[in-house]
């Protein structure tokens, strides 16, 4: 029960802000759009015991509707990551300084930049908007690095549990202009069966626009 109110405030909370007159128009996005959020987060799914973290997000468009995702999630005994969190990065600063793929570019560069669009795409979103500035985004992770330490269970005896999920989830957005608030829920699941379960956060970010 304490579980269900906690995510009901989180929620209830963004709702709020997000009633809240704007004068502004609805948000457009375009490629090369970028955030890059912090986030306090609630794991409940980890080591059977609820886990308090520190998120870092960063989301980068690449059309009008569909984002490309990575997040690295840290707290005590507990860390995880999706290979996006590098590759995200790198393609903004690509797409900043003109890349494209054409001829001018070397194969080197081409086959680079395709190896970093395929891994950033583990992880995608679709924007969905439904009123002035909000816009609700289910998300689905492919690949999510996790790893648990500090485990009391005869099937680890190190202690530690490192593992390969992936997750489902859905995020709200409300813009401020450049800030933009993100409360979010989502389920991860272990391919080899273990460990999943349900994860809450709030995303604080700073949302820049392409210069294109």
């Amino acid at each position: 029960m304490k579980k269900l109110t906690l995510i009901c405030w989180i929620f209830l909370f963004a709702l709020n802000l997000s009633a809240q007159p704007q004068k502004s128009n609805r948000r457009s996005h375009s490629l090369g759009d970028v955030s890059i959020s912090a986030s306090p987060n609630v794991l409940f799914g980890s080591a059977d015991k609820t886990i308090i973290a520190g998120g870092l997000k960063i989301k980068m468009f690449v059309g009008e509707r569909f984002s490309f995702d990575s997040d690295l999630v840290l707290g005590s005994e507990y860390a995880h990551f999706g290979p996006g969190i590098l590759g995200l990065p790198l393609w903004c600063i690509g797409i900043s300084s003109g890349f494209n793929f054409n001829s001018e570019n070397s194969l080197g560069s081409v086959l680079f930049m395709g190896a970093i669009m395929l891994l950033s795409a583990e992880h995608f979103a679709y924007h969905i908007p439904i009123e002035n500035n909000i816009d609700i985004s289910p998300y689905l992770s492919l690949l999510r690095f996790k790893q648990i330490s500090g485990l009391q269970d005869s099937k680890y005896p190190d202690g530690i549990n490192s593992s390969v999920y992936g997750a489902i989830g859905l995020e709200m957005n409300k813009y401020f202009n450049h800030f933009v608030l993100s409360p979010y829920i989502d389920y991860d699941f272990s391919y080899s069966g273990q460990g999943h379960g349900p994860n809450i956060g709030l995303n604080l970010g700073y949302y820049i626009k392409s210069k294109k």
